[in-house]
C-alpha cells in the first residue's frame, strides 16, 4: 500500500487508506463519499470495520470531527489515536476541559447571509430544547400545555439572543442565563423595563 502511495500525489483520490488483498482497497475517494455501517447491537460495527477505517484515516493524517454520545467513546477515540501516533493533534472538547467551542456565537458571527440572523440562533436553541424534552420522555411535537411552554421558551429565547446581538456583545449562555436572573420579575412600567435592560448592559461593560 505505501508503495503505490508513494507514486501519487498527496491526498490523491486513489490513495489506499486500507489494503484489503486481492487488488481491493478502501481508497480516499471512498473515504470522500461516506461510509455507513450496518449491524444489530453488540454485532461489532465499532470493533470491526469502524476501528479499521479509523486507523486508516488517523494514519494517512485526516483530521475530522467525533461526537462521543458516551464516554467510553472518547476514551477509545485517545486510544486509537495513539496507537497511530496521533495523541499531539487531539482536541478534546467537554465541560471540564480547557477546550471550549461557543456555537452560539459562531452561528453570530457567520459571515454569509444567513449568518447573525436571531431566528437561526433560535432554532438552534429550539433543536437543543426539543432533544432533551425527547430525551425525558415528553413528546417533541405535543400539544396543549406543551405547546405553550414550547411557545412561551421560543419567545424568551428570541428576546435573550436579540438583546446582546443589538448591544453587539458576544452570544453566550451564561450571559443569557444572567439576563434572564437579572430582569424584574414586575416592571413597572415599559420604560422600567428599559431602564433595566440598560442597566445589566452597563454593569456587563464595567464588569468585562
Amino acid at each position: 500500500m505505501n508503495e503505490i502511495n508513494s507514486e501519487l500525489p498527496e491526498f490523491h483520490p486513489q490513495t489506499e487508506l486500507r489494503d484489503w488483498g486481492n487488488g481491493q482497497a478502501f481508497r480516499l475517494s471512498d473515504a470522500l463519499t461516506g461510509v455507513c455501517v450496518f449491524g444489530a447491537t453488540g454485532s461489532g460495527k465499532t470493533s470491526g470495520p469502524a476501528k479499521h477505517l479509523a486507523y486508516g484515516y488517523l494514519a494517512n493524517d485526516f483530521g475530522g470531527l467525533v461526537l462521543c454520545a458516551k464516554k467510553e467513546e472518547r476514551r477509545q477515540w485517545q486510544q486509537w489515536a495513539a496507537e497511530c501516533d496521533r495523541s499531539d493533534d487531539l482536541v478534546i472538547v467537554d465541560a471540564t476541559g480547557k477546550w471550549r467551542f461557543n456555537f452560539l456565537e459562531w452561528e453570530a458571527s457567520r459571515p454569509d447571509a444567513s449568518g447573525g440572523l436571531t431566528i437561526n440562533i433560535v432554532a438552534i436553541l429550539d433543536e437543543i430544547a426539543g432533544a432533551i424534552a425527547k430525551a425525558a420522555g415528553k413528546s417533541e411535537n405535543g400539544g396543549g400545555d406543551n405547546k405553550f411552554w414550547e411557545d412561551a421558551l421560543h419567545h424568551m429565547n428570541t428576546n435573550l439572543v436579540d438583546l446582546p446581538v443589538f448591544a453587539g456583545l458576544q452570544v453566550s449562555l451564561p450571559l443569557m442565563r444572567s439576563i434572564v436572573s437579572t430582569a424584574p420579575p414586575k416592571p413597572r412600567s415599559n420604560r422600567g423595563c428599559q431602564l433595566a435592560g440598560v442597566q445589566l448592559l452597563l454593569e456587563y461593560f464595567a464588569g468585562g
